[in-house]
């Protein structure tokens, strides 16, 4: 699953169903200052191109917002992915890294 930051600065969820991995794919430098507003809203910077991302954002991205099983496959992802540190669950956060 990743987080698209297209261009223009609008965002989409893609692979959806790929719960074994998160990361940011963006068309925009966001190390460089120039992040989109939308980006923004729901992400919070950290260091080495990592950022927090609000989960709650990705789950009304996701074409499968109203669906009670892929909710649940997601937020078992953030669970196991906390005792790792890229997840917090109680902040409703994920964090990942920007592929270059």
């Amino acid at each position: 699953m990743y987080l698209d930051v297209k261009s223009d600065g609008s965002l989409t969820l893609e692979e959806t169903d790929d719960f074994g991995r998160f990361e940011i794919r963006s068309a925009i430098d966001l190390a460089s200052g120039k992040a989109s507003e939308k980006f923004l809203r729901i992400a919070e910077p950290t260091e080495n191109d990592r950022y927090w991302i609000d989960a709650e954002a990705l789950v009304k991205l996701s074409s499968r917002a109203n669906d009670i099983l892929w909710c649940q496959a997601f937020w078992a992802m953030l669970v196991k992915a906390e005792p790792y540190g890229f997840a917090d669950t109680g902040r409703k956060r994920i964090m990942s890294h920007v592929v270059r």
